[in-house]
């Protein structure tokens, strides 16, 4: 019975025994394939480098790594494998940036002188030309041509003659018609100036009343009833229609 508490117990030392060296095997493994994969990745995204590669320098602080690939890190860096010749290393002073290069100035081609020609005597003439009568076409005496103001102002390129406000240009460069814009500090560049005589009102034709009514367009000149319209709106001859409040403007009334 103890030989076989003995023997049961070495062999399941020797079984736990051999279990941990697996599991410290397997980090082991992680760990450099691991490593592997990212010189792998590192190599290959990183510039080229070295004697191999036509003598290619890494740019700034990047290293050239045993492997001709550029980059930075432990990995590209380390003094034991790194290419001092063609990048920077770990333990070197850091170098400086390069200059950029200043771009070199196009040459300039001067332009070849110009001759200039004498300008040619003028042919003799038979006598000096004399002006002439003949007044300049329109639009060539260099005055803007004037609309008629619309807005009531005149002045600029506007004129108040043929407008509806009047056709006189006040002092204050207003369109109208009375003294106030007619007569002193008128305008006669945009407008008439002076007050002229007013038309006389136009009266409306008049038709010949025919029923013995007078007014609103109607008249007793010339009418059947009578030449005298009264003052009650009626056409007749005697004298309650032609004397006293006769309606002149619709047929004929007789002074007193």
């Amino acid at each position: 019975m103890k030989w076989t508490i003995i023997t049961t117990a070495a062999v399941l030392g020797l079984t736990s025994a051999s279990a941990f060296p697996d599991k410290s095997n397997n980090a082991l493994r992680a760990r450099f394939a691991s490593n592997l994969s990212s010189k792998i990745i590192g190599r290959q995204e990183g510039d080229r480098c070295g004697a191999d590669n036509g003598n290619a320098k890494c740019p700034g602080q990047r290293c050239c790594s045993m492997y001709g690939y550029c980059g930075e890190g432990p990995e590209y860096c380390n003094r034991f494998s790194c290419k001092p010749a063609f990048g920077w290393c770990e333990g070197q002073p850091i170098p400086e940036p390069e200059p950029e290069p200043t771009p070199e100035p196009e040459p300039t081609t001067s332009a070849a002188p110009t001759t200039t020609e004498a300008p040619a005597e003028p042919s003799p003439t038979s006598g000096e030309a004399t002006p002439t009568g003949t007044s300049p076409a329109p639009g060539e005496t260099g005055l803007p041509e004037l609309t008629i103001s619309e807005s009531g102002m005149c002045g600029n390129t506007t004129t108040c003659a043929g407008s509806g406000f009047g056709n006189c240009c006040s002092e204050f460069y207003y369109c109208g018609s009375s003294e106030a814009y007619c007569g002193d500090g008128c305008r006669d560049g945009f407008g008439n100036c002076g007050m002229e005589a007013p038309e006389p009102p136009k009266l409306p034709t008049l038709e010949v009343s025919t029923n013995g009514m007078c007014g609103n367009g109607t008249t007793c000149a010339g009418s059947a009833q009578g030449n005298c319209c009264s003052f009650f709106w009626y056409c007749g001859s005697g004298a309650d229609y032609c004397t006293g409040n006769c309606r002149p403007e619709f047929g004929e009334c007789e002074t007193a």
